[in-house]
């Protein structure tokens, strides 16, 4: 489901740079839940990694704990974002660049990541396209579940605009269509929480333990409807490409 937003590219741009300011993000629960969950769908090796939408690096930091000799590479739309993820994750190179209009070179990345960013995006298929482009190898994207889309109004410049800036609504049914393609393939759909499995005292035990209980929850959400997950992951890889040979006729 798709809603426009109502504002104009230059206005969205403004939004998120004032957001960078204000908001602080860097190891929230939401982050920590995010990146434990697509750290545990990473390739077991890589060259090289891509986040789309690093914000301020917080997975593009917890990558480089576990894979340290991985190239990390970070991008976002706000210039407040990309220089705090440049502070925070010294060994990545970090640009500001558009996520419909990526500057990479196709099959550039053995990884691309791009969590919490095409609800944001009214061509979120064109995000899409770009990520299959540039990618050679495993795709990760999450996305909020079935989340209801909210229209508020600006108490400082009566515009109307949507909560959190989500502007588009995936549920299972929906999000696995956008993978229904020819380069990409072994799609799965992964659902996990934040609210239940991540609070001040799961982060005290082993990382495991809070993915196994999350993984319990997810099983009961199937019984009791208040347990709903409320967050998707797609995990895909790129179809290799096949080069042309040579005709010794």
């Amino acid at each position: 489901m798709v809603i426009d937003g109502g504002l104009s590219s230059k206005e969205n741009l403004s939004y998120y740079e004032t957001e960078a300011k204000n908001l602080r993000l860097f190891g929230s629960l939401r982050e920590i839940s995010l990146a434990e969950n697509i750290l545990r769908n990473l390739p077991r090796k890589f060259i090289n990694v891509l986040d789309i939408g690093c914000g301020e690096g917080y997975l593009l930091h917890q990558i480089h704990k576990r894979y340290p000799s991985a190239s990390k590479y970070g991008m976002d739309i706000t210039n407040g974002r990309t220089i705090t993820t440049r502070k925070n994750v010294p060994s990545a190179i970090v640009l500001r660049a558009d996520a419909i209009r990526l500057p990479f070179l196709d099959d550039s990345f053995d990884v691309v990541i791009c969590s919490e960013v095409i609800e944001h995006i009214l061509d979120y298929q064109s995000v899409i396209n770009e990520i299959a482009r540039v990618s050679r190898g495993r795709i990760i994207i999450t996305v909020p579940n079935d989340q209801a889309l909210t229209q508020i109004i600006c108490p400082k410049c009566n515009t109307p605009h949507y909560l959190d800036g989500h502007i588009n609504r995936f549920d299972e049914s929906n999000i696995i269509k956008l993978f229904q393609r020819k380069d990409v393939n072994s799609i799965k759909i992964i659902r996990f929480h934040t609210i239940y499995s991540y609070n001040s005292v799961t982060l005290k035990v082993l990382g495991i333990m809070r993915l196994s209980l999350d993984r319990a929850l997810v099983y009961l959400s199937r019984y009791i409807s208040f347990l709903k997950p409320n967050f998707l992951m797609v995990v895909a890889n790129k179809v290799p490409r096949i080069k042309a040979g040579c005709d010794h006729r």
